[in-house]
């Protein structure tokens, strides 16, 4: 056993003055001795070190970052998936100790694992460090095995979640948080598909389309997000600074990019209408309001001989952008009970289009 614990240490760059914590720190709960010797403690007191010396890491290195980004950034680099990375990057699994069944108590080393349980172990090695050494040298530990990644989360805060980045702006500018409806689309069991929304509020955003609910989730928020870019530039400003710029275009790409092929809503609902063929959109004025002394113009959008609610506003450009805005709501939100090839008349197409839309196609 001491030779196992040798290369352990050889493989984690620290060198125990008590071994016993290295052994317990490897040792699971399913192989617990009788005085109850296991590494869940270790694990309790590694994730606590954990938190404090990343927080103070990102604070202290990141300066210009606010509280929500070093908060977000903290959660990914401390996240079960991104610890039992780096516990296979360091081969703790070639040390770790635990039976495989209620009936099996043989020591199952070098094999596959969890990537909870693989995080766990991560977590209790940095427990025992500081019981053997203290902060500085637990510290030592999870800079230099953490550096990489919280650089790369750094380059791209969000790594493409589109789920967390509406989540913090919902929470930061609109002050609520998402939520999600999911459905299944009736398919082939070959073919099985998934469509979800984004909802924020009362409003629901236009539907998106994945093969599992967890791409159609991050789908359905890429397209909540394109939609608030457009409406509101702080956001659209932020994202901008988040997330950077790409040269392709794709699903996957930034918002930030996308924002520059439609400028408000009035671009995107023109996009739809020609993506699947239908007469451009008209936009009707369909009463001046005077109100307080300013004039307001009221204005619809006519598709395919269909009249969608009105909006207003002082400009007409801006009653424009509002009523197209409208459209696309109402359009979501047929798209989201079912009823959305019912509800428009297809007019003249040379091709109808699908009976369910690919709305993640627009993003």
């Amino acid at each position: 056993m001491s030779s196992s614990l040798e290369k352990c240490e050889k493989a984690i760059q620290y060198k125990f003055k008590d071994r016993k914590l290295l052994k317990r720190a490897l040792t699971h709960a399913s192989l617990r001795d009788q005085d109850g010797v296991c590494n869940e403690r270790l694990e309790f007191l590694g994730d606590a070190i954990l938190g404090l010396v990343i927080s103070e890491f990102l604070f202290h290195t990141f300066q210009d970052f606010d509280e929500g980004d070093l908060s977000l950034i903290k959660s990914t680099v401390v996240s079960r998936s991104t610890l039992a990375k780096q516990a296979e990057e360091i081969s703790l699994q070639n040390f770790f100790s635990y039976a495989g069944g209620k009936n099996d108590r043989k020591s199952k080393q070098g094999k596959k694992l969890p990537s909870s349980v693989l995080a766990n172990v991560f977590e209790a090695i940095i427990g025992a460090i500081y019981l053997d050494s203290g902060l500085p040298e637990a510290q030592e530990f999870i800079v230099s095995n953490l550096r990489n990644e919280i650089e790369a989360v750094i380059k791209n805060p969000y790594q493409q979640n589109y789920k967390t980045l509406l989540q913090f702006i919902a929470q930061k500018y609109l002050g609520t948080t998402p939520a999600y409806k999911v459905w299944k689309i009736d398919q082939s069991k070959k073919d099985k598909l998934f469509a979800a929304c984004a909802i924020i509020g009362e409003r629901k955003f236009i539907a998106a389309e994945g093969v599992n609910k967890k791409e159609a989730e991050q789908l359905a928020a890429h397209s909540a997000l394109q939609i608030l870019s457009l409406e509101d530039p702080v956001i659209a400003e932020y994202i901008e600074r988040t997330l950077g710029t790409e040269d392709n275009y794709s699903p996957e790409a930034p918002i930030s990019k996308m924002s520059n092929l439609f400028q408000n809503s009035k671009s995107l609902l023109q996009h739809v209408t020609q993506k699947y063929r239908l007469s451009p959109p008209r936009y009707k004025r369909v009463q001046i309001e005077v109100q307080d002394e300013k004039k307001y113009f009221h204005i619809a959008v006519s598709l395919q001989g269909r009249l969608f609610p009105s909006a207003k506003a002082t400009r007409v450009k801006e009653a424009e952008r509002l009523a197209a805005r409208k459209a696309l709501e109402v359009l979501g939100e047929e798209y989201y009970q079912g009823s959305l090839a019912h509800e428009l008349t297809w007019g003249h197409s040379p091709t109808p289009p699908p009976p369910s839309w690919p709305l993640q196609d627009f993003w």
